[in-house]
Formats: structure tokens, C-alpha cells, sequence
């Protein structure tokens, strides 16, 4: 970790060199402060006369701010790895008479080409308006699917011959980034989501019985979180995956300041987008930027998470508690209608502590149970981009996508009907807080192994769980006790207190045990027969493999080693005897 994070400030120390030998004119262009100042504000701001304005003429103001011929592809085109181009313009696809918005808001140096395979999938689809919690849900028709683009994004740039050169069909070229307008500050950010938050409440007004829903990935997760807590009550879905980008290490803040004008690439990164981009089906973006824009964006990240949030302490951004803002984040938290978080475990383009802490603060106020929050884990050969166009013909880096219509599904549901992502997958882990990872999906191919079983009761539900199989079909998995039970062996006379789980599968019993509620798995049992003596359980069961899926495990029967085992907790013998024959002893 420490000799990449030295390559990397080599890179910058480098790159800055680089810049002052071989960049004098844009340097030039940067030596002027009110140029600086003017690259601080968005193009994409609501103006006073939206006061005034319909929906559509909002809409048409701010979809032109950049002049459309400036931006790479072709408006409207949708991207899905196989056909289509560049889509870089803010674009409205579906419905004209739509009485549903969604609110797509992409990642940065993307554009809103990102999202092509999303929207493909989403306008084959209805929408259902309502809650379940709520009472019976009513089909609404389908969405206004509005992609907005960043501001400073998805520019055409410039080809000439190169001295460093990719390939682009026959000749050799060097693209060159039209990154002029590139946010240098974080109040670009802020203003740009401030008209999002503007045009949704217009369009509510307009529509006051559709469904008003926001999506955002990365820095647009981040966005989009931003927008939904100033108006808690006016979005009906917000979908916040992997929502925000972070520096791999808090040194690099004072070292942002110092080299602000040093263009770098994500080639230089360790990320393969120039030789993408020079493919047909790129689907827009940048692959050079400034360190002072994605300063900006670390800037916005430190200034909602510390400052506006109170989820983390940012001495370098200058925080001190304000019991004021962090009174209002918990209560906007509260008043969300619905809302659903992802994170990729293991996500190195965030600083994954901060999202897991907003995690926690979440649930702190929407408890365990809550019917319109989903907070969950995407496996880490997800990593940080996911479900794009680019990665679905060429390959993900990741390597194959076994995840991906187990994802697609999953946010489809979200976002057409407000279900919120099940959890098939926990892994107890004691030394993290809150004890566990929750997963969205299996972790591998392979489905839910034994190891890695969600045996506590999911926090969409308390008494039931999915469980996933190698071919990706699921079972309910029902919770018939938890609690701490006493332990003894046949040979071994000394009782032990564990966590005890009983579950009910296909049909089958199982037991669990784990020396603590969110501790890891410690062993499993399928239930052959049993009898009560008081309340107690004497058990003939046989070990499960931990290694092995367990719906396959379970099928085979398990007849094999077979042991006695006792358990000692009133309510557990209740449980099994309930509902399966119990011998007495």
C-alpha cells in the first residue's frame, strides 16, 4: 500500500513536470483568476425565471446550457456494448405524456451514455406507483428517463497527430480533452444539484400522482443522496449506488492544492480508457482530467459527509460539530419515502468508511425492519463500475459477468415497483462494526455456500431470508428460533451457551450455532430427528459441509457421520416441535 501510494505521488510529481514542459498554452489559459472563477460555476443551473417555467421549459433551458453540438455522440442514442456510440447530450427518453420521472445521475469523466443497458431495460417496463407497506400498489405507466450530464462533462475532443500514440483505426493520434469547464470547486456541484432538486419539484407539481425517482452512481450516488436529503419527502425512490470518489490517502489533500493545473489520466491510474475510447461503442466520457477537478470532487465529497452530514470528521476540511445540520440530516434520513444503497465490497475508488458510516447512521434511524430501506453489499468482482455499455461486449475487469442479470433484476424492481433489495448473503464478521457484510447477491458463481450463509434474519424481514443455489433459483429459508441455547455432546458432558439458529428449508430442519449474534459461522447441522425431554432437544443430526452450496447439501441428505447433539432453550424446543415429530426421552 505505502510503495503504490509513493508510485502514485510520483505519478502526480511527474505528470505536473510534464504539464510545465509540454502544456505551456493551457497553462496560460489558467493564469488568469477570473478565468478560474468562471470554470467554478456550473453550466447546468436553475436561473430565476424557473420560477415561472413548466417542467419542459426548464427541461429545454437546462438540456442547452451546453450547446449540443459541442458534446461527443449522437443525442438520445443509447449505448448497450453492441450498437451505438458516444451519448454525452442530457437527454429525456420515454414517454412524452409520462406522469413518472427518474432522475439518472452518472459518474465522473462518464456521461450519460453510462446508463444505456439501465434504460434499455427500463423502458420495457411499467411502473407501479405506490408502496407495499402501504397498502395495494396501482400500475402508472412508464418513466421520463431524464440523463443529465455533469457539468464540464462529455466535451468533443481533439484528435492531432501524437508523439505518445494509441491507435485509432489506421492512424496514430493523441486525444486531447476538452476539460475547460471542469469543475474546480465544489460549488459547481452543489448548483447543478440544485436544479435537479428544482426541475423534480416542477414536475411533481405537474404530476402529483406519478412516482418521482433518482438513480446515481459514484459521484452521482453522492449527488443524488445530496438532492433526496434536501427533499425527503419529494422522492418516492432513490437508488444511491457506490456514492462517492475518495483519495487513497488524506496526504493527497495538501497535495491537490499544490498542483491543482497538473493534467492527468486514468491510463496513468491504472485505468484502460484510452485504448476504450478509441472502439466504436465507446460510450462517452473523458480520460484526462486536472488534479483540481478531482479535488472538486473530493472537496464536495469532505463538505456533505463532515460538514453537512456530520457522518465523519474531516480535520483537513476544517470540521467542527454542528448540531444543527446533524439534527437535520438524521431527521430528512427519517422522512425518506424509500431508499435503497449498494456499495462494492472492497471498492478501492471510494473511501468505502464514510458510506459504510452513512450506512450505519441509516439504520440507526430507519431500524432494523424498515420496509422502504435496503442497504446492502455487490460482491467485490463487481468492483466499481458495473451494468455500462463498455464492459458488456468487451469484457468486465472483473472477469465474467455471472452477476449481471442477478443485478439488473435486482434495480429493476427497485425502481419499477420499490421493492428493496433482498439480502441472500451474510457474513458475520465480529471485528467490523455493526458485525456483518450484508450482500445483495452470492458472492461467487457458486451461489450461497454454508460459510457464508445468512442465517440472521435479513433486515428487510425478521422471520425469512433467501437463499440462492448454484443455477441462481432461491428458496425461502424460515426463521423458527434465534437465541442462546445450552450446547452438550454425547460423550462430553459440558454445556456450552451459543447462538442458536433453527431454519426451516425445503422442507428440511437446520440448525446453526455462533459463539455471538453477528459472529461468523461456527457450525451446521441438518436435522434427521429429535426428541424433548423438559426444555431440552436431543438431536440426531449430521454436519453440513461449510464449504459447499448449501441448497445442493441439503438436497443430497447428508446421511453420512451422523452425531447426537443436545440443545437447552425452552423456546427452541417449542419451535421444532411445534412443527416436526419430537420422541420423548
Amino acid at each position: 500500500m505505502v510503495t503504490n501510494f509513493i508510485f502514485f505521488l510520483c505519478v502526480l510529481f511527474c505528470a505536473a513536470a510534464g504539464e510545465r514542459a509540454s502544456g505551456a498554452e493551457d497553462w496560460k489559459e489558467h493564469a488568469n483568476s477570473g478565468r478560474r472563477r468562471r470554470r467554478s460555476l456550473s453550466q447546468y443551473k436553475a436561473s430565476p425565471s424557473w420560477e415561472h417555467k413548466s417542467f419542459d421549459e426548464q427541461w429545454h433551458e437546462f438540456q442547452n446550457s451546453v450547446p449540443i453540438e459541442r458534446l461527443q455522440g449522437q443525442p438520445g442514442d443509447l449505448p448497450n456494448g453492441f450498437s451505438g456510440g458516444a451519448s454525452c447530450a442530457p437527454w429525456i427518453w420515454g414517454p412524452e405524456d409520462g406522469e413518472n420521472l427518474l432522475i439518472l445521475v452518472h459518474g465522473y469523466l462518464a456521461c450519460p451514455g453510462r446508463w444505456g443497458v439501465v434504460v434499455e431495460e427500463l423502458l420495457k417496463r411499467d411502473v407501479v406507483c405506490g408502496r407495499e407497506s402501504d397498502g395495494p400498489q396501482r400500475p402508472c405507466g412508464r418513466y421520463r428517463i431524464m440523463g443529465v450530464t455533469l457539468p464540464g462533462h462529455g466535451y468533443k475532443w481533439e484528435e492531432r497527430p501524437a508523439i505518445v500514440t494509441q491507435n485509432s483505426g489506421s492512424a496514430q493520434v493523441e486525444r486531447r480533452d476538452n476539460i475547460t469547464d471542469m469543475p474546480f470547486d465544489k460549488d459547481a456541484w452543489l448548483v447543478f444539484n440544485e436544479a435537479l432538486g428544482v426541475m423534480a419539484t416542477q414536475f411533481k407539481k405537474e404530476h402529483p400522482t406519478g412516482v418521482i425517482a433518482i438513480a446515481g452512481h459514484s459521484i452521482g450516488g453522492l449527488m443524488a443522496l445530496d438532492v433526496v436529503l434536501k427533499r425527503p419527502t419529494l422522492f418516492d425512490r432513490a437508488l444511491i449506488m457506490n456514492p462517492e470518489i475518495g483519495p487513497p490517502s488524506p496526504l493527497l489533500y495538501p497535495a491537490e492544492a499544490l498542483l491543482k493545473h497538473a493534467r492527468l489520466s486514468n491510463d496513468m491510474l491504472g485505468e484502460a480508457c484510452e485504448p476504450e475510447r478509441g472502439g466504436a461503442l465507446y460510450p462517452g466520457g473523458y480520460c484526462q482530467f486536472k488534479f483540481g477537478n478531482i479535488g472538486s470532487v473530493w472537496s464536495l465529497a469532505k463538505h456533505l459527509y463532515c460538514k453537512e452530514w456530520g457522518i465523519s470528521r474531516c480535520i483537513l476540511a476544517g470540521w467542527h460539530f454542528n448540531a444543527r445540520k446533524y439534527d437535520t440530516a438524521r431527521r430528512n434520513m427519517t422522512t425518506l419515502k424509500s431508499i435503497q444503497m449498494v456499495a462494492t465490497e472492497g471498492d478501492t475508488a471510494v473511501e468505502q468508511k464514510r458510506i459504510l458510516k452513512f450506512m450505519g447512521a441509516l439504520q440507526t434511524v430507519r431500524p432494523v425492519g424498515h420496509p422502504n430501506t435496503g442497504i446492502c453489499m455487490w460482491p467485490a468482482v463487481m468492483t466499481h463500475s458495473y451494468l455500462i455499455p463498455s464492459f458488456a461486449k468487451e469484457g468486465h475487469p472483473g472477469g465474467p459477468q455471472w452477476w449481471k442479470d442477478y443485478a439488473m433484476e435486482a434495480l429493476m424492481r427497485y425502481l419499477t415497483h420499490g421493492k428493496t433489495i433482498d439480502i441472500v448473503e451474510r457474513i458475520g464478521l465480529p471485528g467490523m462494526e455493526g458485525g456483518r457484510e450484508d450482500f445483495c447477491m452470492p458472492t461467487t458463481s457458486a451461489g450461497v455456500v454454508g460459510a457464508k450463509l445468512a442465517v440472521l434474519p435479513a433486515v428487510q424481514n425478521k422471520h425469512s431470508y433467501s437463499l440462492t443455489g448454484p443455477a441462481g433459483q432461491t428458496l425461502a429459508a424460515m426463521v423458527l428460533f434465534q437465541g442462546f441455547a445450552r450446547k452438550e455432546t454425547e460423550n462430553v458432558h459440558a454445556m456450552n451457551n451459543r447462538m442458536v439458529e433453527l431454519l426451516q428449508v425445503d422442507g428440511q430442519y437446520v440448525i446453526v450455532t455462533r459463539l455471538a449474534r453477528d459472529a461468523g459461522l461456527r457450525d451446521m447441522f441438518i436435522v434427521h430427528a429429535a426428541a424433548r425431554q423438559q426444555n431440552c432437544l436431543k438431536v440426531d443430526l449430521a454436519k453440513l459441509d461449510p464449504q459447499a452450496n448449501l441448497l445442493a447439501d441439503l438436497r443430497a441428505g447428508r446421511e453420512d457421520t451422523p452425531q447426537t447433539l443436545m440443545f437447552c432453550a425452552r423456546r427452541l424446543a417449542e419451535a421444532y416441535c411445534s412443527r416436526a415429530h419430537c420422541g420423548h426421552y
